[in-house]
């Protein structure tokens, strides 16, 4: 730990504090016969104390702080991911094969976590902190894994990567773009049987989450097929248990992908589930990728939504944008100023400053209150926080007399827990 003493101001400053001090001193003390029977060492005690007291109050005027600076040594991180899909022990020995890998990773991990901070994390169909191996998983997903390392792990002490896999995947991306956040070595344990067998994959079913009623959506299902040249599948889409498509598709070569474009009319309202399926070949080593379920909510319309601002602000454009990302709302923004009072149509009012000195919003909030309207309340600098206190919006502020505080971020150059990307400082100075 380092302890040292910062002022805003040179640190020659320092002299004038102590011939502040010693001025002060020789003028209170320069006559002393003045001061009668006191004995000669007295004086000299009170100069001295008189001295260090007025250096001490003149120092501080310098506003001086204290900088502590600790550091603590942080063990480089080694992360440990190992597959947990069905496809590593798809073999006759499957009980042995498990317990030989649960064994070997022991071992790694007993000879790293005594020089290392040694972490462990599974995938497959989702990804899951420690080593809970239990290879039930359907899919394996390395887009998933990457994205879940660039989250917990960028700008961290990461020495190395350890993924431990058979190398298929039937879900996500290639295996081969890593987390492109985090500079650290991959290495890689072969896991299971790398043989390709004969397998039809229904690999992804892109699509929306909600649908608009009248309107024709699209699903995209994208179909691979390994060791499987010459053979024919059929793909069916149900609703429920109603057949609405079907197509018959013909695999050229062993490394088969196509994707197929779907429209589905969405005829009523509701949650609609449907069911993707592709029949089985002959040999195929699984049926379990063949099939997959798709949940899409139909809705009436998109959702509408009123920002409602005292005056021209940055937040309004940033809200709108934030909002309209998600196709299934639609933003308007108008100023109280020409405001007509209507919020009919309307899901959600944002009040953005309000209410203000702008006339008329005592009226309208109680019209919205009345018709059980959903209000989201923005206060700021503008906003009239007497008049949002008797407008019932569900709490009381108090205003501290108008007064308000302006927050900003500061970067300590000093702070060592973890590291700021370069245009994040730039972006907060």
């Amino acid at each position: 730990m380092n302890l040292s003493i910062i002022t805003e101001y040179p640190s020659w400053f320092i002299l004038f504090c102590l011939l502040g001090g010693l001025l002060y001193s020789i003028l209170l003390y320069r006559r002393e016969h003045l001061l009668g029977a006191t004995s000669p060492f007295l004086i000299k005690l009170l100069f001295a104390c008189r001295f260090l007291v007025v250096s001490l109050l003149c120092f501080l005027l310098l506003s001086p702080m204290v900088r502590r600076i600790t550091r603590d040594i942080e063990k480089p991180i080694i992360l440990l991911a190992v597959d947990n899909s069905q496809s590593i022990i798809a073999s006759r020995d499957s009980v042995q094969r498990k317990t030989a890998i649960n064994t070997s990773l022991d071992k790694l991990r007993s000879g790293l976590e005594t020089k290392f901070d040694f972490r462990v994390m599974t995938f497959g169909d989702k990804v899951k902190d420690g080593m809970n191996l239990d290879f039930t998983d359907k899919q394996t997903d390395f887009s998933t894994l990457y994205d879940e390392l660039n989250i917990q792990y960028m700008n961290r002490n990461v020495g190395a990567i350890i993924i431990a896999s058979d190398g298929l995947y039937n879900a996500g991306n290639s295996p081969l773009n890593g987390p492109s956040r985090i500079k650290a070595p991959i290495y890689t344990i072969a896991l299971g049987d790398t043989t390709e067998y004969k397998d039809v994959i229904l690999t992804r079913v892109n699509h929306n989450k909600v649908a608009f009623l009248g309107n024709a959506f699209p699903l995209e299902v994208i179909v691979d097929a390994k060791q499987a040249s010459g053979a024919t599948v059929n793909l069916t889409i149900k609703e429920d248990s109603t057949l609405i498509f079907n197509r018959m598709l013909s695999i050229s070569g062993n490394r088969f992908h196509t994707s197929i474009p779907v429209y589905i009319d969405a005829k009523s309202r509701g949650i609609k589930h449907y069911h993707i399926m592709l029949s089985p070949v002959n040999g195929e080593v699984s049926v379990k990728n063949n099939e997959q379920d798709v949940f899409i909510e139909v809705v009436e319309s998109k959702q509408k939504i009123l920002i409602l601002a005292n005056a021209p602000h940055p937040d309004l454009s940033a809200i709108k944008y934030a909002i309209e990302n998600n196709p299934n709302y639609e933003v308007v923004v108008q100023y109280a100023k020409d405001f007509n009072g209507n919020s009919a149509g309307y899901n959600l009012i944002i009040l953005h400053q309000l209410p203000s000195n702008q006339p008329g919003f005592q009226e309208w909030a109680k019209k919205w209150q009345n018709d059980g309207q959903s209000l989201w309340y923005i206060i700021g600098s503008a906003s009239n926080i007497n008049a949002l206190n008797f407008a019932d919006a569900g709490l009381l502020i108090s205003d501290n007399n108008g007064s308000l505080n302006e927050s900003q971020p500061s970067l300590t150059a000093d702070f060592s827990l973890f590291t700021i990307p370069e245009e994040w400082k730039s972006t907060f100075s």
